[in-house]
């Protein structure tokens, strides 16, 4: 039985290729404050990058910089994760970020979501 047992969401092909793409699109939300990518992706960074806010925002400064830079792996990212984004959500509880539908993307009709931070 799979009682309560999280388990990365298929984005790519194999786990070394999900995990190197949800840090990548990750880091990008980040930095740029918006993206666009499809639906499964975007469901996935959105809890990713929450969890890595709330941690920024309750954990003593050396362990968050340490988590998040291990979960992370971009400097400038985890930077702006600790130093800015905390602080502008220490209001908030959760629900940092925000998924809008765009529309279908030319070349394969996938669905396209603009993730973006509230």
């Amino acid at each position: 039985m799979r009682h309560r047992v999280k388990k990365l969401q298929k984005i790519g092909i194999d786990k070394e290729h999900s995990v190197s793409i949800l840090r990548n699109i990750a880091a990008s939300l980040v930095i740029n404050e918006k993206i666009q990518t499809t639906r499964p992706r975007a469901k996935a960074v959105q809890s990713y990058v929450e969890k890595l806010i709330t941690a920024a925002k309750k954990k003593d400064a050396q362990n968050a910089i340490k988590y998040i830079f291990s979960a992370i792996q971009h400097e400038n990212a985890s930077k702006k994760i600790i130093e800015d984004l905390a602080k502008r959500y220490s209001e908030r509880t959760s629900g940092y970020t925000r998924r809008l539908r765009v529309g279908n993307r030319k070349g394969d009709n996938a669905d396209l979501i603009q993730l973006e931070l509230v």
